[in-house]
């Protein structure tokens, strides 16, 4: 049995630490993944009816691969109720030839909504409606 390591790359929750997952098929890890990510939100009271997700490739990861992770995240956000307001993929932030993906999940409110809506340019994302 291989494991594969899950944390956080880019960023850090005190309420999410770097753990091993049992590595598996593709649509297994993100179904843990996600799984991880909404036990996180929560145990600080975050509620998730609505998100805008990013699913990031690290620098390895194919697009063919990108788009499958993409199509589980899709799926298992579905199946549990939760509402996609925004849904981007592509490699935005990564870290030379790493292989792997990571998935952020950002809870939509009032004040989220516009800002996610406004046009940007940035070193890791470009937006323009």
């Amino acid at each position: 049995m291989h494991k594969s390591n899950t944390g956080v790359p880019f960023c850090y929750r005190t309420s999410f630490a770097s753990t091993h997952i049992r590595f598996s098929a593709g649509g297994d890890l993100v179904r843990q993944m996600i799984e991880l990510l909404i036990a996180d939100y929560s145990a600080t009271a975050t509620p998730l009816e609505q998100v805008a997700v990013m699913v990031n490739g690290l620098g390895g990861t194919t697009v063919l691969e990108l788009l499958a992770v993409t199509g589980h995240v899709r799926k298992n956000l579905q199946e549990k109720g939760i509402q996609l307001f925004q849904f981007t993929a592509g490699e935005f932030a990564t870290s030379l030839d790493t292989a792997g993906f990571s998935i952020t999940l950002l809870p939509i409110d009032n004040e989220i909504e516009p800002l996610l809506a406004a046009a940007c340019d940035s070193f890791c994302f470009t937006h323009h409606p």
